[in-house]
This record gives structure tokens, sequence and C-alpha cells, in this order.
């Protein structure tokens, strides 16, 4: 999963003909929701099954548009779980920059426990 977001950033990122946009970064990928609390959902039976939740933190909030910048991740996640069925779990990601993730942590918002994926 993380190979993916940093494949297809790159992808997006070095097309773009402004020297500031090749200049993306994905800082950290965090994992949260019930996967990092440990407590996920697997049903077979039912087909229930929990998502993996990520928050990607950029270098610049210009790189936080998910449109622009993140629909063929999403795309590709997507093809994984419905067509090819590489992936058996769904993955849902939020973006931000490091600039409001230090602030939400400073107001003392953290929204979920979280545990470091790279």
């Amino acid at each position: 999963m993380v190979k993916v977001l940093f494949d297809e950033f790159e992808d997006v990122t070095k097309t773009k003909l402004s020297d500031k946009r090749k200049l993306g970064r994905i800082l950290k990928v965090i994992l949260f929701g019930s996967y990092a609390r440990g407590d996920w959902v697997e049903d077979r039976l039912s087909g229930c099954r929990s998502d993996y939740d990520l928050l990607i933190v950029v270098n610049s909030h210009q790189f936080t548009d998910l449109h622009e910048y993140w629909g063929k991740a999403d795309e590709h996640f997507i093809r994984e779980v419905t067509v090819t069925q590489n992936i058996k779990t769904p993955v849902n990601f939020i973006v931000h920059d490091l600039a409001d993730v230090n602030d939400q942590l400073a107001k003392g918002r953290p929204t979920a426990p979280v545990q470091l994926v790279i």
C-alpha cells in the first residue's frame, strides 16, 4: 500500500511543469482507526470488514489536493480491491501537510490513536 502511494504521487508530481510541484514529498504515512487500535473487524460470513485508514503527511499544503495529486492512488486501490482482488482490505486515506498536523496536535486534537507505518 505504501509503495502504491509513493509511486502514484511521484508519477503525478514528476509530470508537472512547475519546479515547485516537483518538490512534493510524502513525509509520513500513518495508520489510524481500527487497525491501529487492534479492534478491526473481519467477518468472512457476512463479508463485513474494516478498512485501512491512512493519514498521509506531505511537505506542503498544495500537495493535499485530493483530485490533483491523489486521484490515481485512490483509483489504484479501488481497482486492487474490486477488480484484481490483490488487496482484500479496502484502503481509505486522508492527506494533510505537516504544518496542519503539528497545528492540530498543538491544539490537543489528535483524532485517533496512531501507529507509524514508515
